[in-house]
């Protein structure tokens, strides 16, 4: 099955960004391949280089890293709802509370690597198996429409995003 990109998106720019960073036109191989380039990152990285930020008050690389799980256990949850066809409306996520309550200085290097093998796994095993008419179904969160078509793009997207910003800030 392909997971072809979404034609319609009524979102707001502010997740624009994050399809742009989504690469390809099937979210099943750019599951794979984001997960390949972050697996790469983790294992790249000494304990003590995941706990560098990069300035006073921004998050470490462990705590990105947390934030990246994080967004996409919520992401692949709204899917989730979608799919089965729960159209209830859902509140946003306050990412600096998941983050200061993540307790990243105990998540260690290995518990970092299978939780992203986990958590993404889960996730093509949802989309593997669900009904493709659902895909296209929309639900209300954070005040804006999403689809499970865009949640899949939303997550490899977010995923490739902070990627992007961790090279960018923290590896300069």
């Amino acid at each position: 099955m392909l997971l072809a990109r979404p034609t319609h998106i009524d979102s707001s720019a502010y997740y624009a960004n994050y399809l742009k960073a989504a690469q390809g036109e099937d979210a099943f191989a750019e599951f794979q391949s984001s997960l390949s380039d972050s697996l790469r990152l983790i294992e790249d990285l000494s304990e003590v280089d995941l706990d560098y930020a990069y300035a006073e008050a921004k998050w470490t690389i462990r705590e990105v890293l947390l934030h990246i799980l994080d967004a996409e256990r919520v992401f692949a949850y709204r899917a989730l709802r979608i799919l089965r066809g729960d159209k209830t409306e859902l509140p946003g996520f306050d990412e600096d509370s998941y983050v200061a309550n993540s307790y990243a200085t105990s998540w260690s290097k290995e518990d970092l690597i299978e939780a992203f093998e986990l958590s993404r796994k889960s996730v093509i095993l949802l989309f593997k198996n669900c009904n493709s008419r659902n895909l296209d179904e929309e639900l209300k969160a954070s005040g804006k429409m999403f689809s499970a078509r865009l949640l899949a793009w939303l997550i490899v997207g977010h995923n490739r995003h902070h990627l992007q910003v961790i090279q960018e800030r923290y590896l300069k």
